[in-house]
């Protein structure tokens, strides 16, 4: 997780406001607003309270499952209680930036260089992306819902009320396509059993194939990423999900309601990240308009991601990927290369300046790259006792054949 940037007091004081009052915010007019403070007293005069000793979410004084709408609808209010929680942040510490913003995505398949007709159910943006567009390449972390509403419980789920943590993606690719990519290079299949079957273990795996899908996705496609995050709700059971080319980890599960503190503690982590924190590469900017015309460019239209790239302090733009291995593996290592040219030298005509190749690789631990090993050839090369040992290399091909016949 990100670091945290207040202190257990300062998000104690943050607790304590949020069972003072609501508070306007980005995604809360004035009118939501004075709709939740005109609702029934199951509602309660703050998003947060405490009864019994116990702490719950207004919103959510009737558990998710028990509550009427769909999944979407439901787990809506979750966008409020974020901006809750990042408004009084701002109000309790000075100097916080916001740099991320949860949306509920409703039904909208976000735009991808690859095709993903993928819905995650809600998303953290990242507000500091220089178009300001909803997409892969600026989510931070995907959130994905289960209502559990009617779900039958077998055997399974009363041994592991915890299942999907370490689900093999690719069962049940016989299924359904519903999350099928269309690479051909690229056959993760999500689906479900016969929903009329459905138990609460086949739902809690669905939400961890989709979460690891999307999770995946973002890392296959944006060159920038590192690492990402997801977040599942099944119920009241909240489980937070980091994903990296070398592992995925889930946490144990804690309930939206009586650990409310610690949905506190995630959200507003994400909320005053840094890039870096959140998984983004900093010597690598993604560009959201071409800078300039390409002898690479197909058909008069722009390679899809196109990117920033600062190698030994000079910027280099890419105009073309010429090599992405691995990266559809999700795990191991993985090398991308670009095709690119100096950003000093864009005045250049585009057929005339000189082109780089920029390579970009995840190497397996102990590994040493290509550029170590070339710098060890040569300076074994160059700290050899030639001298004395070896004839003259042959200055053309007739003194090579000369040499032949000799030998011969």
């Amino acid at each position: 997780m990100p670091p945290q940037r207040l202190t257990e007091i300062e998000l104690g004081a943050v607790a304590t406001k949020l069972t003072e009052g609501w508070c306007l915010h980005e995604h809360l007019s004035e009118a939501e607003l004075n709709n939740k403070r005109n609702r029934s007293d199951d509602i309660g005069r703050a998003p947060l309270e405490v009864v019994n000793n116990e702490t719950r979410w207004t919103d959510y004084s009737t558990p998710p499952s028990q509550r009427n709408g769909g999944e979407r609808d439901v787990y809506a209010d979750l966008v409020d209680i974020y901006g809750q929680v990042v408004q009084r942040c701002l109000e309790v510490k000075d100097g916080l930036e916001q740099t991320c913003a949860l949306e509920s995505n409703g039904t909208r398949a976000l735009p991808s260089q690859k095709v993903n007709t993928a819905m995650p159910d809600g998303v953290h943006q990242l507000t500091i992306e220089s178009d300001g567009m909803f997409n892969w390449d600026s989510t931070v972390v995907a959130e994905e819902y289960k209502l559990l509403k009617g779900a039958q419980r077998s055997a399974a789920d009363e041994d592991n009320d915890g299942v999907g943590a370490g689900s093999d993606v690719k069962g049940d690719e016989e299924d359904s396509d519903a999350y099928e990519d269309d690479d051909e290079d690229s056959e993760w299949v999500i689906g479900l059993p016969d929903p009329e079957n459905q138990t609460v273990a086949d739902l809690l795996l669905d939400n961890s194939k989709k979460v690891i899908w999307s999770m995946h996705h973002i890392m296959r496609t944006d060159a920038r990423r590192r690492f990402t995050f997801g977040i599942t709700f099944a119920d009241a059971e909240v489980r937070l999900w980091h994903f990296n080319r070398a592992v995925i980890v889930a946490s144990n599960s804690f309930h939206l309601n009586t650990d409310a503190k610690l949905l506190i503690d995630v959200y507003s982590r994400f909320a005053f990240a840094t890039r870096e924190e959140l998984g983004y590469d900093l010597s690598m900017e993604r560009l959201s308009s071409d800078p300039d015309p390409s002898p690479d460019r197909t058909n008069g239209k722009r390679w899809k991601n196109q990117y920033r790239i600062m190698v030994c302090g000079e910027s280099y733009i890419t105009v073309k990927t010429l090599a992405n291995q691995g990266a559809e593996n999700g795990f191991g290592s993985c090398t991308r290369v670009f095709r690119a040219y100096k950003e000093s030298d864009k005045l250049i005509d585009a057929d005339k300046r000189q082109y780089y190749a920029i390579k970009d690789n995840w190497l397996e631990r102990g590994r040493r790259t290509e550029y170590e090993i070339y710098e060890d050839i040569m300076q074994r090369i160059e700290a050899h006792d030639w001298q004395g040992r070896y004839d003259e290399a042959p200055k053309n091909r007739s003194a090579l054949a000369e040499i032949h016949r000799q030998e011969a």
